[in-house]
């Protein structure tokens, strides 16, 4: 549940947290946690898109996950990668923060362009929830001197079909189709990985429209490609 507030961006994932080996790969640099799984299927980690990224954006990130709480520097020497043992803030903490989950805020550097990051928090594109596995719902809050918007946006998995829904309205519907690829040729970047899965959307309308472009997804979005449809 991504938040901004006062030239803070807070996070919280009801996720089981962090491990050990979770705070010591997040705590180097080109290391994930997420690479190998035991379906032999990958992960965002492997594609490169890091918990460094972050420091694109903010100067300072407090960690508070399970029994572990620390912070990151982005001035310091080598203070993206050294852990500040400290306490998230207590006047960041949310009642909707996840016990025994993750929770984040990032301090935004002054550098910050924070009408660009506003304008991405508010565009978000809800089709990203039909390509990733475990991510079921995800509520977006600002509040600036613009005032204040809320979007929770859900994903309903039928057969053959997948819904998305905005502050419990339907806004997609799609047909789904998937495909899985059992033998993968060995990649040293992709160590493990010996199967993937190839998912097709296509939106379901009442009413035909005329084609548009959609996106191509390796669980986050790549780029369009000129792949057009019809409904």
């Amino acid at each position: 549940m991504p938040t901004t507030i006062n030239d803070s961006l807070i996070t919280h994932c009801n996720e089981t947290g962090f491990t050990k080996r979770n705070v010591e790969a997040i705590c180097r640099i080109g290391k994930t946690s997420k690479v190998k799984s035991s379906a032999g299927r990958g992960y965002i980690g492997e594609k490169g898109i890091g918990f460094k990224s972050v420091f694109k954006v903010a100067s300072t990130v407090w960690i508070s996950s399970c029994e572990y709480s620390f912070k990151f520097e982005k001035e310091r020497p080598l203070g993206m990668i050294t852990p500040i043992w400290e306490q998230l803030p207590e006047d960041q903490l949310s009642k909707d923060a996840p016990e025994g989950g993750t929770s984040m805020r990032l301090q935004l550097s002054h550098d910050c362009d924070r009408r660009r990051l506003r304008e991405e928090m508010t565009s978000f594109d809800p089709n990203i929830l039909i390509f990733l596995r475990t991510l079921e719902q995800i509520t977006l809050t600002v509040t600036d001197s613009n005032g204040y918007s809320k979007r929770v946006l859900r994903r309903v998995r039928e057969p053959n079909a997948i819904k998305i829904l905005e502050n419990d309205k339907e806004i997609f519907h799609y047909a789904t189709f998937t495909h899985s690829v059992p033998i993968m040729p060995y990649e040293p970047k992709r160590e493990g990985i010996t199967q993937s899965e190839i998912l097709l959307a296509f939106p379901v309308q009442d009413t035909p429209s005329l084609p548009t472009a959609h996106q191509v997804y390796a669980f986050l979005p790549i780029r369009s490609y000129g792949f057009n449809v019809r409904t």
